[in-house]
């Protein structure tokens, strides 16, 4: 009797391991990874948050919501374009909700804010857009779009190198961003014997630029910088109002802010813009073609190139934690999304020791293709990248 029951016990201990270790095994694999998504939601750049947004839920979308053998959450929290709620909603983010990775807002004075906040704990996140170069310092961010020396350089470049132009008048909203925009593009402008006759920076949310435009000087071309494609053809209205347009030709420095939607509200208006862009709808690769077929079918819109963002931005993510099986220990994923070296819908895409990633430039015109308005490639910029002594090199010759 005593042997049946040891026996009996033994089974039971046996059934019992041979159950409970393969259900611990898929608990693991199967831990939800939680996600943090702090976009600006509201605020001044809510256009472009939400954008940013849409481009990263598709990205969900087509892997199924899982990575790794993970389930993913998307926990999504609103900047407000406000460094101070930033701050508040990255702390939240992180000690409340628990996310093992973070999406950053565009905003550079909340990035800075986050990058330093994040480099003392020893974690590093995603922000968007053109980030300054400076934000390498920190080692706690990777863009996928680089820094805006890898972008608005070359533009100024191309302005004189390939358009032939040797005077420029720049004009931009007054933010830290319009500053540092400007100057970049100035200093590609210059390097190649290009000269700035003239730079105004505009208060945000100015409707009528009058007052800019009768002290505007005359040069080869004008380059500005708007947040949104509405202000951008606000602007380029009046422009054309004053009797620029026929002699001078205007372009915006950031044509990734100026969306396919807003194209086709400008119509002719908008036919000649010059402007650099990460990334064109019309690019004919397989994963290009992809996305934006996938991304009509969700929302009912051509995509726009910070649609495109949030979508690299999340592949890149997903392609980091499927390369550490599902790790998100900082150290080992961060390492592993700089090994990357993939296609995204801009284009290659790999990164700087730093953070930022080396991808190309296109120099576009908007053109009319069809019954459609484009951002057409006139010239690409392969494979960019600026590290900081480059930058220093190229600033210390004015």
């Amino acid at each position: 009797m005593k042997k049946n029951i040891l026996t009996l016990i033994g089974s039971l201990f046996v059934a019992f391991v041979l159950t409970a270790a393969p259900l611990s095994s898929v608990g693991a694999s199967e831990k939800p990874l939680k996600m943090g998504a702090l976009m600006d939601f509201t605020g001044i750049w809510a256009e472009l948050g939400d954008r940013v947004y849409k481009g990263i839920q598709l990205c969900m979308d087509q892997a199924g919501w899982k990575v790794a053998g993970r389930p993913i959450e998307l926990i999504n929290e609103d900047a407000a374009s406000n460094p101070t709620v930033s701050m508040h909603k990255t702390k939240k983010l992180i000690d409340y909700d628990k996310v093992e990775f973070l999406f950053g807002p565009i905003y550079g004075t909340s990035t800075v804010a986050i990058a330093k906040y994040l480099q003392r704990r020893h974690l590093f996140f995603m922000p968007q857009g053109t980030q300054d170069i400076g934000l390498g310092k920190f080692g706690s961010a990777v863009t996928v779009w680089g820094t805006s020396q890898l972008q608005f350089i070359p533009l100024g470049i191309y302005l004189a190198a390939k358009k032939g132009w040797k005077t420029v008048t720049l004009g931009a909203t007054d933010y830290s961003g319009g500053h540092k925009y400007l100057a970049d593009l100035q200093n590609g402008f210059e390097s190649k014997g290009g000269k700035v006759v003239q730079k105004q920076f505009f208060p945000p949310r100015t409707v009528d630029f009058g007052p800019y435009l009768t002290k505007l000087k005359e040069a080869d071309g004008c380059m500005v910088w708007f947040g949104t494609g509405a202000e951008y053809a606000n602007f380029r209205r009046q422009y054309k109002e004053f009797g620029f347009l026929k002699k001078m030709p205007l372009g915006t420095i950031m044509g990734g802010a100026v969306s396919e939607s807003d194209l086709q509200e400008m119509g002719e208006l908008g036919v000649g813009t010059i402007g650099q862009n990460t990334w064109v709808l019309t690019r004919d690769t397989a994963i290009n073609r992809k996305f934006v077929d996938d991304f009509r079918k969700k929302y009912g819109r051509d995509p726009g190139a910070f649609d495109a963002m949030g979508h690299e931005m999340a592949s890149v993510a997903l392609a980091g934690i499927k390369a550490t099986g599902g790790d998100t220990n900082p150290k080992k994923l961060k390492k592993a999304i700089l090994g990357l070296k993939m296609e995204v819908a801009g284009g290659p895409l790999r990164f700087q020791p730093e953070g930022f990633g080396i991808r190309n430039a296109y120099m576009c015109e908007v053109k009319k293709v069809a019954d459609k308005y484009r951002w057409v490639v006139d010239y690409v910029y392969p494979d960019l990248t600026y590290t900081p002594e480059q930058f220093r090199k190229l600033t210390s010759k004015k």
